[in-house]
């Protein structure tokens, strides 16, 4: 997409994909990486957006579950599948799995010096895979500070969105300077809005950006917090 201009948008070029469809796209680095359900993970080299290839595939015919989120740190890519999967993309052509935590129902992942936070069954669990081929959960972010669902990463601090106790849509950004021992900097809970779920989540600079779902009653909102 060329969005140069706002008033002018159109597709500069395209790809094709072996994957039947895309659940989340991550762009970093001159390249885009594809979790593409049960068809595995893509990896695309978009440096020329004029032309874009495609480098690299991995795919296990859906065995381990649907990919559904991806996250790259260094020369580590984590997906989660249920498992939490660490592949080595040293050479983006041949992705490999080297490493993972298996049935702990990883379903999001974001990562960052080589520690991941992934959303398990509403917890947040922190994944050392400083060793990618040994990762470990070395820490838990309770639902008494956030049900989790999506997830931002910026340097040393994590922004979570999801519910509350009360099933009212929550905002909590956590200080990971040691992520062992995660610390809540500040929570949000959008009580006037009633109950619902906190689902999207974007993350630039001092601005974050939450979409709100209700479960009744309200509209969809999008709020701007600083």
């Amino acid at each position: 997409i060329n969005g140069t201009t706002a008033t002018r948008v159109g597709q500069a070029a395209s790809v094709f994909s072996a994957n039947p469809y895309y659940t989340e796209m991550l762009f970093t680095g001159g390249r885009a990486y594809v979790a593409g359900g049960g068809s595995g993970l893509q990896i695309v080299t978009v440096s020329n957006p004029q032309s874009p290839s495609s480098l690299g595939l991995f795919t296990d015919g859906g065995a381990c579950g649907n990919y559904g989120t991806v996250a790259v740190s260094g020369n580590a890519l984590c997906a989660a599948t249920g498992d939490f999967r660490v592949f080595d993309i040293t050479q983006p052509n041949q992705p490999t799995l080297i490493g993972q935590v298996t049935g702990i129902g990883a379903s999001r992942v974001v990562a960052g010096n080589g520690y991941a936070y992934s959303t398990v069954n509403n917890n947040i669990a922190v994944i050392r895979f400083t060793t990618p081929s040994s990762p470990q959960v070395v820490a838990n972010i309770p639902t008494s500070i956030v049900y989790g669902y999506k997830l931002a990463i910026a340097g040393n601090i994590l922004y979570a969105a999801g519910l509350n106790v009360s099933t009212q849509p929550r905002f909590v950004a956590l200080d990971v300077s040691n992520p062992a021992l995660p610390a809540v900097l500040g929570t949000k809970d959008f009580s006037s809005f009633g109950t619902g779920l906190a689902r999207a989540l974007a993350v630039n600079g001092t601005k974050a950006i939450v979409g709100l779902y209700p479960y009744s009653g309200q509209q969809p909102k999008i709020s701007i917090l600083d």
